[in-house]
C-alpha cells in the first residue's frame, strides 16, 4: 500500500470517519500530535464524524495509517486501517488530479520531509524521468536509501530498523527482541515480580480454586494470605494485618498488578467465581520451567498489561507502542549509574515526547519513563537503584539505576 500523491495548495477538504475509525488512528499509528489533534473534535453528521484537513495533511495522514497497515500481523486490524486508507484516498481522489509531468512531482508529495524532497529533485537534475512511471521508481529508490539511514532522533536507528523493533514478535528465535528462556531459577531470585507471581500462582494451585469477589478480584481471607506468604513489600502492609483487617486485593497494587498479569498470560482464569491455575499455569510451576514462566510474565507485563494501570500519569498510547525502542535505549545507555533525568532524552521517540506535552505537563514524561519503564524492570531484576548522594531536602528519594547483569543475559536485539 503506497501513500497517493496530493495537490500542494491548501484547501480544505472533508474526511468522514467513524467512531471506532477515529480512535482506530489514535491508537493503532505513530501519526505526530498535531495530525492526531486534528481529530479530537468532530462534528456528527448522521451516524459519521467529520473532520477538515488540507490536503497536504491528509495526504501525510494517509502515510502513517498506510505504513501501520502494512506492518501489523493482525489481519483484522489491518482490514480496518485499509478500509480508513480507503476512506482518505476518496477524498484524496475528488480533489487532486494525478500529476502528469516530472516537474508537478515535487509538488505533488508536500508529505515528504524537506530532506527526502530535496535528494530527490537533485537525482531529477542529473538524469530527469522519462515519464511519471519512472519518477516514482527514482522516488522509490531515494526512500529506500533514507529509511536504511540512522536517524538521530530515532537513537541512532534507521526508519527500517524501527519499524522492525516496534512491529515485530517479542521471544522467537527470529524476533527482533529476543527473551532467553533458559535463565536458571537460582538466577531469579532478585526478581521480585518473578517471585510474587509465582508464589500467587503456587497459591491458587494448592487451594484448587480460590473464590473471587463480585467485583472479580481476590477475596480478602485470601489477600492477608498472600501478604504472609509474599512479606510486607511496604508500610500498608502493616495497615492490612493490624487496624485494617478489611483489605481489599486492589489496596496493594503489586498484589492486584501480579493477579491481572497471570489471568493476562492465561496462567490462571476465573470461571464461574472461581480463579483457577490452567494446564498451563501447573506445566510452569516446577523450578525446570522458571525461564519459561519468567520470560512469559516479562513479555505479558510490557506488551499486554496497559501500563497506564501502573500510575495516574496519562495515558500516553504512544509509549506502549514503542515500549521496544525504550527497553533496546536502556540496553544502550544503562550500562553504568545513571540518573533518570539523562536517559530521559534517549528513552523515547519523539512521538512519545509530543503526545506527553500534548496530554499533561512536560515534567510528567520522567514521571513516565520511571513509572513506566525503570520501575518495572527493576521488579524484574534487570535494573538496580542506588539512592542519589544529593537528596537534599526533597520527600521523594531520588535514585540512579543501572542494568545488572541479568538483563544482557535475559534479553537481546536483533535488528538485522
Amino acid at each position: 500500500m503506497t501513500p497517493r500523491q496530493s495537490d500542494p495548495s491548501h484547501e480544505t477538504v472533508t474526511l468522514k470517519l467513524t467512531e471506532e475509525q477515529r480512535q482506530l488512528v489514535i491508537n493503532h499509528t505513530v501519526a505526530p500530535s498535531d495530525l492526531k489533534a486534528k481529530l479530537r473534535l468532530g462534528i456528527l453528521d448522521g451516524g459519521m464524524l467529520t473532520f477538515r484537513f488540507t490536503l497536504d495533511d491528509l495526504d501525510e495522514l494517509a502515510g502513517y495509517v498506510a505504513a501501520e497497515a502494512n506492518h501489523t500481523r493482525s489481519k483484522k486490524l489491518e482490514r480496518a486501517l485499509t478500509e480508513v486508507y480507503d476512506a482518505i484516498v476518496t477524498v484524496e481522489e475528488g480533489h487532486m488530479p494525478p500529476p502528469d509531468t516530472p516537474d508537478q512531482l515535487e509538488l505533488a508529495l508536500p508529505g515528504l520531509p524537506a530532506d527526502i524532497r530535496e535528494e530527490l529533485l537533485e537525482v531529477f537534475e542529473k538524469r530527469p524521468p522519462r515519464d511519471i512511471d519512472e519518477a516514482n521508481e527514482m522516488l522509490n529508490e531515494v526512500l529506500q536509501k533514507h529509511n536504511s539511514r540512522p536517524r538521530p532522533e530515532f537513537g541512532g536507528l534507521s526508519p527500517e530498523q524501527l519499524l522492525t523493533l516496534v512491529h515485530g514478535e517479542w521471544g522467537g528465535p527470529e524476533s527482533p527482541v529476543r527473551l532467553n528462556e533458559a535463565i536458571p531459577f537460582s538466577r531469579l531470585q532478585e526478581a521480585p515480580f518473578f517471585l510474587k507471581a509465582r508464589i500467587l500462582l503456587q497459591a491458587v494451585a494448592d487451594a484448587d480454586g480460590v473464590k473471587a469477589t463480585a467485583a472479580g478480584n481476590l477475596n480478602r481471607k485470601f489477600v492477608l494470605m498472600m501478604l504472609d506468604a509474599m512479606g510486607p513489600p511496604h508500610w500498608s502492609f502493616e495497615i492490612a494485618r493490624g487496624s485494617f483487617k478489611a483489605a481489599k486485593e486492589q489496596d496493594f497494587s503489586f498484589l492486584h498488578i501480579t493477579r491481572v498479569v497471570l489471568e493476562l498470560a492465561r496462567l490462571i482464569r476465573r470461571t464461574k467465581g472461581v480463579f483457577r491455575v490452567t494446564k498451563k499455569g501447573r506445566s510452569l510451576l516446577s523450578e525446570a520451567a522458571a525461564g519459561k514462566l519468567y520470560a512469559l510474565l516479562f513479555k505479558t507485563h510490557f506488551r499486554k498489561l496497559n501500563l497506564a494501570y501502573l500510575d495516574w500519569l496519562p495515558e500516553t498510547p504512544s509509549l506502549q507502542y514503542t515500549v521496544a525502542f525504550s527497553l533496546l535505549m536502556v540496553a544502550r545507555h544503562a550500562a553504568t549509574w545513571q540518573a533518570p533525568e539523562a536517559l530521559l532524552g534517549k528513552l523515547f521517540l519523539p512521538v512519545v515526547a509530543a503526545e506527553v506535552v500534548e496530554s499533561g505537563p512536560p515534567e510528567s514524561l520522567l514521571g513516565l519513563a520511571e513509572e513506566r519503564i525503570l520501575r518495572p524492570l527493576k521488579e524484574f531484576g534487570l535494573l538496580e537503584f542506588r539512592p542519589r548522594k544529593d537528596q537534599g531536602d526533597s520527600f521523594i528519594q531520588l535514585i540512579d539505576a543501572r542494568k545488572t547483569d541479568l538483563f544482557d543475559d535475559f534479553l537481546t536485539f536483533d535488528l538485522g
